[in-house]
């Protein structure tokens, strides 16, 4: 029965197949054909159902008659697996059909457990030699788009044939190359020879195919990155007889790889080392360090009012700065030495092992620090200008009592603030002192941002601007701040703390609001005064900075006439054109302008009288010692002589003695701020001094 079932099952399966089966016996006759052959049959117009009972060696016979000499050998082949002198045969023939010659695969084998010699016949259609040149076309078309070059290497020749895009990979033409092995051989680049030798011998060992990738050098000597894939071809006693495989030239794609690394790893402006790459070296030098073998240093470089190169030069001029610094930087460094531009105008210099003792590396950190400076500070020639510019360097030492590179770092990026704070142009070490000035300074931070939001940390003192006859006629609005833990913070501390962190430009706003609200109050009490209101250069080029002037000067009530604008030379440094048109816009608001710290920044004279000023304002770093510095009194009398030449007023501040007062005065000046008078009070004690004059005299210095 279980015979009977397979028999049954092997039926079915012959019968729906796609080959061409056929049964003979030993004498040749057929017994059993499947519905694949009689298709096959009636598409070339053989017998439809008389196949049973012919003899299969009088169609071979017949096929040899005509000349069919594939057919002699077919029939060869049969009567040996029939006369039991091979299990199997074998073979590939053409069939000539009405239509086409098409190729098939014939395979002969005895039927096991029949009991008598016969033998099944199976034919598999190949492609027809049109499909077979349709392929061919439709696949060179195919390397053609891709510029695949296709080859073959004959291992018993060891000779390569190559098709037209091999020899345009290699840039050779047919006459340069006969298909020698060793020839192509001495293209590929000498560094990848001996791994490509390798593949070969390990695709022809095993079943694996070759995948290789490799570089060639071309005649004219241009490298090109190729990935090479072959599959070993072998004979029916197992020999390997060809190598086929295709090559692709994936130049232009590693390229891109380079360049995405690159641009992973390097800063694209000077091509330096980005912040990424940076680290890992800085941690690298941190556990040389650590391991006791020596000493490194950390660079932190930052160059010194670079905005207002950008400002005179554009930034294609601070871009080029950029380069010319960077390439600087470089000249004198060590191989094991890091230069990276960490952003903007920031630089991070690594020099690891410069010493196995602490304290020569630290004289040699600062040695090579000062040589930084140095090199920063020499001019460049940015847009035909000459421009001088100067760096702020911070050192933090490498020597492994860190073991966070960004730890290490920020230590350094402290010492740079430092050194800037020290007047730039010069460098600093990091230490202890630094990370609690820096501690402070984030508590600083982190309570101005909340004294705003609460209001009532903050408060404005007014300090006295007297006449001669001690007559007052203005004040000056000037922050204070009441910090609820660390007590009272002094402007010079906090005031570069909002700048930095972007508060300044909200805090200028609620000092204006502030003031129109007290001018409102005291003009309620009959206490007409003119107040100044200090204004920084980033609250001055807000777009909407006179808008909101004016929205709080109407909602108290306020005119423009009594109040005064404090404005620094720097406001000039960006879009000077811009800031002069700001400037007369408030004047025409009705505002006052002074210029605040005249003589200590960058404007010139022929900006100067373009400005709709109403007052210069000596500094008191003029005042403070101009009874015994020559050049102060000079500078001082300078300013007012200028002052009256262009219809000025002045104000000297810092006054502290009578005898300052005195000569200030000799020299032309009328009005005055300082000490000597009041320092800033509150409002309710500044408001005393405004009803009662006469305290001024009574309580003066």
């Amino acid at each position: 029965m279980r015979m009977e079932v397979k028999s049954e099952l092997s039926q079915a399966l012959v019968e729906h197949c796609a080959s061409h089966v056929v049964v003979i016996d030993e004498s040749g006759n057929i017994l059993y054909v499947n519905a694949a052959w009689v298709r096959f049959s009636q598409e070339n117009k053989g017998p439809l159902d008389a196949w049973v009972g012919q003899s299969y060696f009088d169609v071979c016979q017949r096929s040899i008659e005509s000349g069919d000499t594939s057919a002699a050998l077919a029939l060869h082949g049969i009567k040996e697996v029939i006369e039991g002198k091979r299990k199997d045969f074998t073979f590939e023939y053409p069939c000539h059909s009405p239509e086409e010659r098409r190729w098939f695969l014939l395979r002969a084998l005895l039927l096991p457990e029949s009991g008598q010699p016969l033998v099944a016949i199976y034919h598999d259609r190949f492609m027809s030699e049109s499909e077979l040149r349709q392929a061919k076309e439709r696949l060179a078309l195919a390397a053609d788009a891709g510029q695949i070059g296709i080859w073959e290497y004959d291992l018993e020749t060891h000779k390569l044939n190559w098709d037209h895009w091999m020899y345009r990979i290699y840039g050779l033409s047919p006459g340069q190359f006969n298909g020698e092995r060793q020839l192509w051989l001495n293209c590929v680049h000498e560094d990848d020879r001996r791994r490509l030798e390798s593949d070969l011998k390990q695709a022809l060992s095993t079943p694996q195919p070759l995948n290789s990738e490799f570089r060639i050098v071309r005649p004219s000597g241009e490298i090109r990155h190729l990935v090479s894939r072959a599959q070993v071809s072998w004979d029916q006693a197992g020999f390997p007889r060809h190598l086929t495989g295709i090559s692709l030239d994936v130049t232009d794609l590693r390229q891109a790889e380079e360049q995405m690394v690159a641009m992973a790893f390097q800063d694209p402006l000077t091509g330096l080392p980005n912040r990424i790459l940076f680290m890992d070296r800085l941690r690298q030098a941190i556990k040389i360090s650590q391991r006791g073998r020596s000493f490194g240093a950390l660079f932190y470089i930052d160059l010194d009012n670079f905005k207002r190169i950008n400002d005179t030069c554009g930034h294609n001029g601070g871009d080029e700065l950029l380069r010319v610094i960077a390439a600087r930087l470089k000249h004198d460094m060590r191989d094991e030495d890091t230069l990276c531009r960490i952003g903007g105008d920031e630089f991070v210099l690594l020099t690891p092992e410069l010493s196995p003792d602490d304290t020569l590396a630290a004289r040699q950190a600062s040695l090579l620090a000062g040589k930084i400076n140095a090199a920063v500070q020499h001019p460049v020639t940015l847009a035909r200008a000459r421009v001088i510019i100067s760096g702020s360097v911070g050192i933090a030492l490498v020597d492994g009592a860190t073991d966070s590179a960004e730890t290490l770092l920020m230590q350094a990026d402290l010492a740079m603030y430092k050194a800037k704070g020290k007047g730039r142009n010069t460098n600093h070490f990091y230490d202890a002192q630094l990370q609690n000035e820096s501690r402070r300074r984030r508590a600083l931070e982190k309570g101005l941002r909340a004294a705003l939001d609460r209001g009532d940390q903050l408060q404005i003192h007014y300090q006295p601007q007297v006449l001669e006859n001690l007559t007052i006629v203005g004040a000056e609005a000037l922050l204070r701040w009441q910090h609820p833990g660390l007590g009272p913070v002094p402007p010079e501390e906090f005031i570069p703390i909002a700048e930095d962190c972007g508060l300044i430009e909200e805090l200028g706003d609620w000092v204006f609001n502030q003031t129109c609200s007290q001018l409102a109050a005291w003009a309620r009490q009959l206490l007409p005064i003119k107040i100044a209101v200090n204004l920084s250069a980033r609250q001055f080029h807000q777009t909407d900075c006179l808008a909101k002037m004016r929205k709080s000067m109407k909602a108290w009530h306020v005119e423009a006439s009594s109040l005064k604008l404090e404005l620094t030379e720097s406001i000039l440094l960006e879009n000077t054109e811009d800031a002069i048109e700001n400037m007369k816009q408030m004047q025409l608001s009705g505002l006052q302008l002074v210029l605040d710290d005249f003589g200590t920044g960058y404007s010139s004279l022929s900006y100067l009288k373009r400005l709709p000023l109403s007052t210069f304002k000596i500094d008191r770093s003029f005042v403070r010692d101009i009874l015994t510095n020559a050049d102060d009194a000079a500078i001082a009398q300078t300013i007012m002589t200028l002052a009256e030449a262009m219809g000025l007023d002045v104000i000297a501040e810092g006054v502290e003695t009578k005898a300052q007062m005195a000569l200030l005065s000799e020299m032309g000046c009328h009005c005055f701020q300082g000490f000597l008078f009041r320092p800033a009070l509150p409002a309710e004690d500044f408001e005393r001094v405004l009803r009662d004059p006469e305290v001024l005299l009574t309580e003066m210095i």
